[in-house]
């Protein structure tokens, strides 16, 4: 007499098993795509960022170098420590050259008719000005402040850029 032995195999899940796989699977997908996001956010935000900068940067140091080689500052006439929002200095070559805001949209940086910063940031409402400010028998010194921002608009808080540029430049004496 042969015995057989009836073994049971599993050919499929349990409802149970099924419902606990699926709510696994959904738990990891929805930490997945929360991960992804963020990524693409902050990734979004660092090339907004980037861009700034590398804007105002590039502004700040063309004016830096051409303030601080200036013959004379033609305007203002008087270096008596008032703000505006625009300078025109008489360079090496007894040319003039003007810095101010180029109206837009966007607002730019401009020397002259040639604009400093691109069209992908803005400069802010009063956000370029000058301080002349000079001692009897020294170079002037002049401050600029640049106030730059991305171009277009925003809704989220989290994409809004704006970065605030300081320097401080003294004429050489010729």
């Amino acid at each position: 007499m042969v015995k057989e032995i009836y073994s049971k195999t599993v050919k499929g899940l349990t409802l149970l098993e099924l419902l606990v796989s699926i709510g696994l699977l959904a738990i990891v997908g929805g930490i997945a795509a929360v991960i992804f996001f963020i990524t693409i956010m902050n990734a979004s935000k660092s090339d907004t960022i980037r861009e700034v900068k590398q804007n105002g940067d590039y502004a700040i140091s063309v004016m830096e170098r051409m303030i601080r080689g200036a013959r004379i500052i033609e305007d203002p006439a008087s270096c008596s420590g008032t703000s505006t929002s625009s300078i025109t200095i008489r360079n090496p070559d007894n040319q003039p050259t003007t810095f101010s805001v180029l109206s837009g949209p966007p607002d730019q940086v401009a020397s002259n008719s040639t604009t400093l910063t691109n069209n992908k940031v803005k400069v802010n409402p009063g956000g370029l000005t000058f301080t002349c400010t000079q001692n009897s028998g020294k170079a002037p010194i002049v401050s600029i402040n640049l106030s730059l921002s991305q171009a277009g608009t925003t809704t989220k808080v989290a994409e809004i850029t704006t970065i605030i540029f300081k320097t401080t430049v003294s004429l050489r004496t010729y």
